[in-house]
């Protein structure tokens, strides 16, 4: 028997590079760890708006990802998730450009840099 993994589907940006090397969070004492950095100065801001954001690979070695919440899917471990019709319709150029800048405004509200460009992707969570 394998280990299972929860699978996150979402259009957006993923980096594969852990949160702290991501996170260039204070150092002064105010945060304990970069995940507590992610939380409170990106996930908080994009609490209430279509943005969903979290962190992939594992508990030990978070990755975050940072992802329109219309097209975040998640299989928890062990089961599975139907994907919804909406995913495999064809987005419009202009509101893709839309929601990429969504996307990029909160970025740069919290002083991080894109991985490259957004799109479709898929990764694991372990933890």
């Amino acid at each position: 028997m394998g280990q299972s993994t929860d699978a996150i589907l979402a259009w957006g940006y993923c980096w594969d590079v852990d949160l702290s090397s991501v996170a260039f969070y204070a150092t002064d004492g105010e945060y304990d760890d970069a995940y507590d950095w992610w939380h409170e100065n990106v996930a908080e801001k994009a609490y209430g708006t279509d943005i969903e954001c979290g962190t992939h690979c594992s508990g030990e070695y978070p990755m975050p990802y940072i992802c329109l919440s219309s097209t975040y899917v998640r299989a928890w471990r062990g089961g599975h998730e139907d994907i919804p019709q909406r995913h495999f319709k064809v987005l419009h150029a202009d509101v893709l450009a839309f929601q990429k800048k969504q996307l990029d405004d909160l970025l740069k509200e919290v002083g991080i840099e894109p991985p490259g460009e957004p799109g479709w992707f898929l990764c694991s969570n372990w933890g």
